[in-house]
């Protein structure tokens, strides 16, 4: 929703349920103009809900009298927490819910324990050391300590991790959507099929890393644009990449997703395995100003392009451009290109071993 307000005041109604923002847009006499997002809290969901959290005795989230319906949750449960509830709850114990809705401003502490949805995590923080995991077919939007991947699961909003992110063996998928993810740890993940993993099939999907990213495994993955786990949107890597890959399989295989290592200190991509090409992006930018340093086999199916500084040690090949934009390669191994070779922008290239068309 979005509204303009010019000395009145407006009653707005109709917000859709758990939307939780409004984008609000005020003028001042002199006609200037600005906007923010009015957190909502909707503490009145219409979706069918089994158990409130009251906390009318305590924080436990153990202690029947917490709870509207006068028990504890149990695996088949759907629970809400109004942000508004002067106690928040705290988990005692590993717990397993079928749905979780929280208001923007609820707060769930872990106390380093996991819980476990198989339906729908949906809205405020939950914090602490603890982990989310997701299973089954679920949906999932808001801010996790650690996050596990399960099952086949669906962002349903911006989500932020403030751990570490993983999806475990099997072909369990993460798809992204049209929305981000934002993780403050590492990431990894272990595949063992053709379709498992990330997905980003929307090119306004992103996720952004700031810690290392693992992708590993046997993944002999499906390259045809409908089928590829990854044709389109971005991923950012602040910390360090490693493809540590089955000798026979690629372990990533992005068609079409755009990969940038933009990290602030020194970053390392590292590539084992691989089968002939070894894994290979798509396209593939590096943007860090305090450097990269390549080992292994790298192929880019589509444009390479280096704006800050980049040490190649292993076999670099792009199958289109090559683009020194501003940046420093510092080239000790082989380094092919099969299109075009530039350096704009003071783009300089240091080195004895030469780069071959």
């Amino acid at each position: 929703s979005e509204m303009c307000i010019r000395d009145s005041t407006y009653t707005v109604t109709g917000i859709p349920d758990l939307t939780q923002t409004i984008r609000v847009t005020a003028i001042d006499a002199s006609g200037n103009k600005g906007s923010d997002l009015l957190y909502v809290s909707d503490c009145n969901p219409s979706v069918s809900i089994s158990h409130t959290w009251t906390g009318s005795v305590s924080s436990d989230w153990n202690t029947a009298g917490n709870w509207s319906a006068g028990s504890v949750p149990g695996t088949a449960s759907n629970v809400f927490v109004c942000g508004d509830t002067t106690t928040q709850p705290q988990l005692a114990a590993n717990t397993t819910l079928a749905r979780l809705y929280m208001d923007w401003d609820a707060n769930l502490a872990s106390d380093g324990h996991t819980l476990t949805i198989n339906n729908i995590y949906s809205g405020g923080v939950t914090s602490g050391t603890g982990t989310v995991q997701a299973s089954g077919v679920a949906r999932v939007k808001g801010t996790v300590p650690n996050f596990v991947v399960n099952g086949d699961i669906y962002l349903n909003g911006v989500t932020l991790t403030t751990g570490n992110t993983s999806i475990s063996s099997g072909t369990r998928r993460l798809r992204i959507g049209a929305y981000a993810l934002d993780i403050q740890g590492n990431f990894s993940q272990y595949i063992s099929g053709s379709d498992g993993g990330l997905y980003l099939r929307d090119s306004t999907g992103i996720v952004t890393i700031a810690g290392n990213a693992s992708f590993s495994g046997v993944n002999n993955m499906n390259t045809s644009a409908g089928s590829s786990p990854m044709y389109a949107g971005t991923i950012r890597v602040a910390g360090n990449l490693s493809l540590p890959c089955s000798t026979s399989y690629d372990c990533l295989d992005p068609i079409g997703t755009h990969f940038i290592l933009n990290g602030t200190s020194p970053q390392t991509l590292s590539i084992s395995g691989g089968g002939t090409s070894g894994s290979q992006f798509h396209s593939l930018e590096f943007a860090n100003a305090a450097g990269t340093t390549i080992s292994g086999t790298l192929y880019a199916a589509s444009d390479i392009d280096i704006t800050g500084t980049v040490t190649n040690n292993g076999s670099s090949t792009t199958n289109t451009n090559l683009t020194i934009d501003g940046g420093v390669l510092n080239n000790n191994s082989s380094f092919r290109y099969n299109n075009a070779f530039s350096t704009p922008n003071g783009g300089v290239v240091n080195g004895n071993t030469p780069i071959n068309f």
